[in-house]
Order: structure tokens, then sequence, then C-alpha cells
């Protein structure tokens, strides 16, 4: 494939980054006012499963809406499954995270999910991967180790669910590049919303706590804005390549950062910056290379 970027109108490209963009806030807003509520001490499942359920039901109507066939689900109902447990699992770590993590810290160590991916890529996807992006996944998980910090009194062990969050979402990539051609996204998004139904909405039962009319609004607009987030970015890659438009994606670490300081008065120290700083520029590298690639430019 060649010259993919080309046949992109100027146009669509801008509605395709400013869609971009919109999925990001979205996903922002969505972990600051979890960081709130986990802050509340409220049982995690019990905003898991209002997340996933109010996902579920607006799913539930689109598919009503689009139709779902059999053939849509036949023969990769199992990875479509998996993709919905390893979303759900990745938000349940997130969840346990931002209660202990500062969002700066939480959205810089979430994007070690290229490196993942890259790793992944070889195995999973039989995709040849050069020096340059080995050399970019070491010095990006360098950067990771300067945020964790694992030998000072800054440690948190949260930062593991981070890390385990962004192989998650590693493999649910990877997962949605194999369904990508096989299954329609609003099928994919309706087994990702009742996945993570099924998987808490039993336990968030038991152990549900009251909550006041505006906490359960907040805890229903996540549902509504993670949704929101997921149909944004498969509509930007409707309208430009996913290799011009991940660049953007790092708009989340600054959607965050400010969300941070506003909100929860958190300032990130040189150490976060500096960490973050390896992160994203090894994350630039990988995005460069794999763009030359893709337009042939490179084997």
């Amino acid at each position: 494939m060649t010259g993919q970027t080309d046949l992109v109108s100027p146009r669509n490209f801008k509605i395709g980054v400013v869609l971009m963009l919109t999925a990001y806030l979205m996903f922002a807003m969505a972990d600051t006012v979890n960081k709130w509520l986990a802050l509340a001490s409220l049982p995690l499942v019990q905003f898991a499963a209002t997340r996933y359920g109010s996902h579920f039901i607006i799913t539930l109507v689109e598919a009503r809406y689009r139709g779902v066939k059999k053939s849509d689900i036949t023969g990769h109902i199992g990875l479509l499954i998996l993709r919905g447990l390893l979303l759900a699992s990745s938000t349940f770590a997130v969840y346990a995270a931002l209660r202990h993590l500062s969002l700066s810290m939480f959205s810089a160590l979430l994007f070690a999910s290229p490196f993942f991916v890259c790793i992944l890529s070889a195995p999973l996807l039989k995709e040849h991967v050069g020096v340059w992006r080995w050399s970019a996944v070491i010095v990006g998980f360098m950067g990771v180790l300067i945020i964790i910090r694992p030998f000072d009194s800054a440690f948190h062990i949260s930062s593991f669910a981070v890390l385990y969050a962004a192989f998650a979402l590693a493999l649910y990539a990877i997962a949605t590049r194999k369904l990508a051609h096989q299954c329609p996204p609003h099928v994919m998004q309706l087994f990702a919303g009742g996945v993570g139904t099924i998987l808490f909405v039993p336990f968030a039962i038991y152990l549900w706590q009251p909550v006041g009319i505006m906490t359960m609004a907040l805890m229903i607009f996540v549902g509504l804005v993670s949704w929101g987030g997921h149909e944004m970015l498969s509509r930007a890659h409707k309208m430009a390549p996913a290799s011009t438009l991940s660049l953007y994606s790092y708009s989340f670490i600054i959607f965050l950062t400010a969300a941070g300081y506003l909100i929860f008065d958190e300032i990130p120290d040189t150490t976060t910056i500096f960490g973050t700083v390896i992160i994203v520029m090894c994350g630039l590298v990988i995005w460069y290379r794999e763009a030359i690639v893709k337009a042939g430019k490179l084997s």
C-alpha cells in the first residue's frame, strides 16, 4: 500500500484530526471523573458497572438500528469476547490506579501501550520490527522506569496496574486490527459494552452503595463519553489513515495533565516530566517508522 495519505482530501484530514482530538478529550474527561469517583471510595465495580451498562444500552440501540448479521459474529465470537475482556480488565486496573496516581503520571504510563503493541505485533501479526523500533521500545521503557521510580519513596504499586492496562490495551488494539475487516464497528462496540456489563453488574449489585443524584449522573456520564470517544475514533479513522492520526493521540497527556492541575491541584515534578518526554519521543519514533513502512518507503 503506497501513497495512502495522498488519497485523503485536506478537508477529510482536518475532520479526522478534529474527531481524533475530540475522542481523546472525551477519554480525558472520563478519566478525570473516574479519579473523582475513585477518591470518593466507592466500590470500583459500582462505577465500572454503570460505565459499561450505559455503554451497552447505547450500543444495543445502535445495533437495533444498524442490524447485526450472523456472519458479523460467526467465526470470531471468541476474539470479540476476548477483546471485551481486555477492555474491561484494563478499565478496572485504571480505576484502581487513579486512586493513588496523579493524572499526569497515569497518562504518561498508559502510553507504554505502543511499546507493547510493537513487541506483540511481531509474534501475533507477523509484522517485521526493525532496529529503530526495538531501540525506541527499550529506551521508552527506561522512561517508564524513570516515572515509576521503583526504588524511590515516591513509588506506588498502582503504577503496575497502569502498565497492565497499557498491556491489555495493546492486545485490545491488536484484536481490533484482526477484526477490522471482518466485523462492523457497532458489533465490536456491542460486545465491548456487553462483556463489561456482564462482568461487573453481578458484583456491583452485591456491593452497591447508595449515591446521590450528582454522583449517579457522573457515573452515567463516564459511560456516555467513553462510548462517544470510541465512536469519534471510529469516525476519525474513516476520514484519514491511522498512521497519520496516531500522532494526535498524545493530546491525551496534555488534556489529563491540565485537568490534574485545574481540578486536583496536581503539578508534575521534574522526574515525571523527564520520563514523559522520553516516552513521547520514543512513541513518536515508533509512529514515524511504522508510517514510512506502511507507505512502502522501508521494508
